[in-house]
């Protein structure tokens, strides 16, 4: 993390040599090597973490008293945040048990605060990550503080400490998406979460969180390299839910990992998963939670600002698709050498391929596109070992642009578009006026989504043109808060969903026109098919459904109590 001040380096080492003496190994701790890539300081020094794609500022959120205690006696202040709060309570001389789930970020403030003479004295002691649980079951008897930001972030640990230490854990690997309902499904089951984030933690830290913690299974939204290794070293069971696409093929288990289940979104990615050497494989569909998810009635402000005839939520996708396909043009360049004549020639080959695929935007014809007319670079790259797969890499940009295009035609009707800048620059090219096509800035994806797909007579879906065999997580999503949802249709939305009851589907462009037109000219129909949508997540699609699944293959048969 840069930023830190020149008697940073002086501050650090003062409070190891202290911690060395008091709590020699948490010291150990915290001298082991880990990734700091999710940590920042910005122009005005505050303090940046990386948290499921957003830079949370630590400076900004404050702490909250939760309980007042003995004020005499040492308190729990749950999470560092960016330290500051912490320091000026040392300074008025309260003592305090913290604990701090990331290493790196506490070494961050004992770079920053002199808080040595703390540490000496007792009025600081310092518990990091696992140790947590032993803080649950004898937690201490002054003021219970929590950093806000942490809080944020670590709901289920607060949980676990609410608990007392006395239910089953469960491992949740830090993540985005459907972390947080997974969280509160297993809570419902009466499991304890602890989240790991794997990729910022060294091996003997994970290590210790399983020794310390005896967690009963772990699961991870999509997976992460090493994870199903490391639970096989422990005999812990794992269930991995891929729900995002990705460029890569699975990638290839370097020890078996018995205990460990891969459940994928699609289908088509199954062979690729038992190839890579998982055995056990399966097919598991999106979800939404509905007790997470629900329709929201809209008041005053937000009737203003949420009601509209058609809502699209979703990324643009533009600038990913323009890293992407530079990586497949500069391994191409690395691929060809020397050989300037034929990258050319593979430059020229890609913008017939791309301009082909864009002739016809209800079908991915990349794939054929590039054996036709890339075959050789093609060879080249499979040769090559590379693990991205070029019709993915390519793909992202026709989808990106295909995205639009539907948008733009839907200007007819009016469409609100909620999602990243790049919005502005896809719908460019189509000469959509503000007025039709309105760009609305992103949508928070908590209560902010709700409001959209619960103000929307329309909610449109619009998948990824390479992924035309799946349902979307928006999908389930709009449903899920009463929406009436237009998607794409495929053989897989027919055999989730009651097509024309639950929600209703599109194949064309001019189909998409005509079925908006009929929903806008009847939208007490749009509302009593969104309606039925709702009660078939509830039924037959809500997230603690795909739970019990995946628990089945941990820990049958007993999921309705972890007793």
């Amino acid at each position: 993390m840069q930023g830190q001040d020149p008697t940073a380096l002086v501050r650090l080492t003062a409070a190891l040599g202290v911690l060395q003496r008091v709590a020699p190994a948490l010291a150990g701790r915290l001298a082991e090597p880990v990734a700091a890539d999710h940590l920042h300081r910005d122009a005005a020094g505050r303090t940046l973490r990386d948290w499921r794609g957003t830079a949370l500022d630590l400076d900004a959120h404050g702490v909250r008293v939760v309980s007042a205690g003995d004020p005499r006696e040492r308190g729990l202040w749950f999470g560092l945040g960016s330290g500051s709060a912490l320091d000026a309570a040392l300074a008025r001389g309260e003592s305090y048990a913290l604990w701090e789930p990331d290493p790196q970020l506490l070494a961050v403030a004992l770079a920053r605060f002199d808080w040595s003479r703390h540490l000496a004295s007792g009025a600081l002691a310092l518990h990091l990550g696992p140790d947590l649980l032993a803080l649950a079951q004898t937690p201490p008897r002054g003021p219970h503080v929590v950093d806000v930001a942490t809080l944020h972030m670590r709901g289920p640990e607060h949980r676990l400490l609410a608990q007392r230490g006395a239910r089953p854990i469960a491992l949740l690997v830090e993540g985005r998406l459907l972390v947080d309902g997974l969280a509160a499904a297993l809570d419902r089951r009466g499991y304890d979460c602890y989240q790991v984030g794997v990729e910022h933690l060294g091996r003997a830290e994970l290590d210790r969180v399983v020794r310390t913690l005896a967690p009963r299974f772990a699961l991870a939204i999509n997976d992460t390299n090493g994870l199903a290794e490391w639970t096989a070293s422990h005999d812990l069971p794992l269930a991995v839910w891929e729900i995002d696409p990705t460029t890569d093929v699975p990638r290839r288990l370097t020890a078996p990992a018995p205990r460990a289940h891969v459940y994928s979104y699609r289908a088509a990615h199954l062979v690729g998963f038992r190839r890579a050497g998982w055995s056990h494989v399966e097919h598991l569909p999106l979800a939404a939670d509905p007790f997470a998810r629900r329709r929201r009635h809209l008041l005053g402000p937000q009737r203003v600002r949420y009601t509209s005839d058609i809502a699209f939520v979703g990324a643009s996708m533009a600038r990913q698709a323009r890293v992407l396909l530079a990586r497949f043009t500069t391994r191409l360049a690395e691929l060809r050498g020397a050989d300037t004549r034929a990258l050319a020639a593979d430059v020229r080959a890609l913008e017939r391929v791309l301009a082909a695929q864009a002739r016809d935007l209800d079908h991915f014809h990349v794939p054929e596109l590039l054996a036709e007319h890339m075959g050789e670079a093609l060879a080249l790259w499979r040769a090559s070992g590379e693990s991205e797969r070029p019709e993915a890499l390519v793909g992202e940009l026709c989808a990106s642009q295909r995205r639009a295009a539907v948008v733009a035609a839907l200007s007819g009707h009016g469409i609100e578009v909620w999602g990243d800048e790049g919005w502005r620059e896809l719908l460019a090219p189509f000469g959509a006026d503000g007025a039709r096509v309105r760009y609305r800035g992103p949508a928070g994806n908590r209560e902010e989504i709700e409001y959209v797909y619960s103000g929307a007579t329309v909610n449109l879906d619009i998948g990824r043109l390479y992924q035309d065999d799946i349902v979307t997580l928006r999908v389930f999503d709009v449903l899920a808060c009463g929406g009436l949802c237009l998607t794409e249709h495929n053989a897989e939305v027919e055999r989730l969903f009651a097509v024309g009851e639950e929600l209703e589907t599109w194949s064309s462009l001019a189909e998409l026109r005509r079925a908006v037109a009929r929903h806008l000219e009847h939208p007490e129909r749009a509302a009593a098919i969104g309606a039925r949508g709702r009660r078939a997540i509830e039924e037959r699609h809500a997230l603690d459904l795909r739970l019990d699944h995946m628990l089945a293959g941990l820990v049958a048969p007993r999921l309705a109590s972890a007793a």
